[in-house]
């Protein structure tokens, strides 16, 4: 038994090799240059199928009839493929085959009927037009000799042909902007001309999907909020207008939709309104809605991060950031432009607090700790150099000053920022009398017995507290009240600090008030 099984064995390897020493020799057989010897029928008009005969023909990779582009249809064998008379530009001659291979003189190898083939040219008719369509859906031309039909219009548009006979067509109906519009098809004439069929003038209907989406029920809106809505075939709208301010979506779905309030010259009552099918169409949302122009540049619930960050929140501010997302991660700073536009990076330690630093403060003529902020996985472009001071001058001259409100002295101006919000209007006189000097803020040190929870200092915060700070460079003051702080203690700092591989996962959240 064993050694039946063995012979076996022994015949089936014999058989993969030989099978695969056959495939290889096939592969390897020097292709002989492609022959003409016959092709029928000799005459047809478009659209006809011409068997060619010969020899050497499975390496074929182009066909012309006329000098004109056929398609190849069938490769039957090495003796027989089979052609399609063009649609367009149909005119008589000789029928070549061409394949990839060049001869000596870089020219393909090609073949060449003795005969020519005659183009026929009926005149097609059509004896039924289709009265309307959804855009997306196919829709049937009946007639005689529609083969050889080249195009489809809608209006101006062109349709695809996803089926054609003699006697019929199916045509995919192309997205047009007008309600009614004219079918016409297009042929190529005895001339080497096109040639036209029309239907009846705007006798086609356009059946086109039609957003529907819900009306803003909100009497006010604020600036640089987001704005969702939902609805259906909502992947249509183009545009939204706040009066005349013209906005694009932040995202868009079938279903749900999201806008950027814009920020306004000044508060005011407009029409709100969305757009589609270029412009052609519009949908009114809200007659009369208020925009409210915040008096400062408000943003709830912001968080930022150590470099690298698992939960996703930037390393540096820039309050003032135009499209209402004031948190930005080093990747900014790839930019020049954006060298002198930050405001403070974040940062912890070796001694596990969580630091708000001044760019001047990061990055001098004497220290560089620009190298720890990261573009995603890896530092920023130069900042290892020694000429890196050079290149990010700009974002060295930046001076941001930092203090942090007395919870009992400073009760007061704390009661008013968080009373008044985004209407609190930011000017220098609100801080008369207070030194607003630190070039850092920072959490208390876990290791440092020193600073208890509740420990007050000019330049350490904790949950509750309101953070004030002034970049020189901007001539501009900026207020965090401090929502939540979160180092993990339990892990090691370079965890905290954002190592490649562990990720870093402290940050804190608070609310913005920068000023205008």
């Amino acid at each position: 038994m064993k050694n039946k099984l063995y012979s076996l064995l022994v015949l089936c390897i014999l058989v993969t090799l030989t099978s695969c020493n056959e495939k290889l020799n096939i592969e390897t057989e020097v292709q002989g240059a492609p022959e003409i010897i016959e092709f029928a029928p000799v005459s047809g008009k478009a659209g006809t199928q011409v068997t060619v005969k010969g020899n050497n023909l499975r390496d074929i990779e182009t066909a012309t009839i006329g000098g004109v582009e056929a398609q190849i249809l069938y490769k039957l064998s090495q003796q027989e493929i089979v052609i399609v008379v063009p649609r367009e530009g149909t005119k008589n001659g000789k029928i070549a085959l061409s394949t990839s291979r060049k001869n000596d003189d870089s020219e393909s190898i090609r073949a060449e009927s003795s005969q020519s083939f005659t183009v026929t040219y009926p005149t097609p008719v059509v004896t039924e037009f289709p009265k309307g369509g959804r855009v997306g859906n196919n829709v049937e031309i009946l007639g005689t000799d529609l083969d050889i039909i080249s195009k489809v219009y809608m209006g101006d548009e062109e349709g695809e042909i996803v089926y054609q006979s003699e006697e019929e067509i199916a045509v995919k109906v192309p997205f047009i902007i007008d309600d009614n519009t004219t079918v016409s098809l297009k042929y190529t004439n005895q001339t080497g001309g096109e040639s036209e069929i029309k239907g009846e003038s705007d006798d086609f209907l356009v059946e086109k999907d039609q957003p529907e989406i819900e009306k803003i029920d909100q009497e006010s809106l604020m600036e640089r909020s987001l704005l969702t809505l939902s609805g259906t075939h909502l992947n249509l709208i183009e545009y939204i207008y706040f009066g005349e301010k013209k906005c694009t979506p932040v995202s868009q779905e079938e279903h749900i939709i999201v806008f950027r309030v814009p920020t306004l010259d000044e508060t005011s009552t407009v029409q709100i309104k969305v757009t589609y099918y270029n412009e052609t169409k519009e949908i009114i949302l809200a007659d009369a809605c208020k925009v409210i122009r915040m008096k400062n540049l408000f943003a709830a619930n912001q968080a930022i991060g150590t470099r690298n960050s698992k939960y996703g929140y930037g390393s540096m501010l820039n309050g003032n950031s135009a499209d209402g997302n004031p948190i930005c991660t080093p990747c900014v700073l790839k930019d020049k432009e954006n060298h002198d536009k930050i405001d403070f990076g974040a940062y912890v330690n070796k001694n596990w607090d969580f630091q708000l630093n001044s760019p001047d403060a990061i990055l001098n003529s004497t220290k560089n700790n620009l190298k720890n902020y990261w573009c995603g996985t890896s530092s920023l472009p130069n900042t290892s150099e020694s000429n890196c001071f050079n290149i990010y001058q700009k974002f060295s001259e930046v001076q941001t000053k930092f203090l942090v409100l007395n919870p009992t002295q400073d009760a007061a101006l704390i009661e008013r920022i968080r009373k008044e919000k985004d209407q609190l209007e930011i000017t220098s006189t609100m801080f008369t009398g207070l030194v607003i000097n630190k070039s850092s803020a920072r959490t208390r040190k876990y290791n440092n017995k020193e600073e208890p929870a509740g420990f007050v200092n000019a330049q350490v915060f904790d949950v509750g507290s309101v953070v004030v700070f002034h970049n020189k460079h901007k001539d501009k003051y900026g207020i965090l009240d401090i929502l939540d702080v979160h180092i993990d203690y339990d892990q090691s700092s370079d965890v905290n600090n954002g190592n490649k591989s562990n990720q870093g996962i402290a940050y804190i959240t608070f609310d913005l008030y920068y000023q205008r």
